[in-house]
């Protein structure tokens, strides 16, 4: 990623362990996964506008 990158660390479950899988979206901006636990996601965030975003994460297995 780029400098402009930040790191975002979510936590909860059922997140599974295959990153080609998840998706994790903020403010309708892409957030490349890093790393993956069944508990935990590690993902690299462009730039978004400064605010409150949802943040929304769909799996193949589970859904949004």
């Amino acid at each position: 990623m780029t400098s402009d990158s930040t790191s975002l660390t979510l936590t909860g479950g059922m997140f599974g362990i295959d990153a080609d899988s998840v998706t994790v979206t903020v403010a309708d901006t892409d957030c490349v996964v890093s790393t993956i636990s069944d508990t935990e996601i590690v993902c690299e965030l462009g730039a978004v506008p400064a605010g409150v975003h949802n943040i929304i994460v769909t799996t193949q297995l589970y859904g949004k």
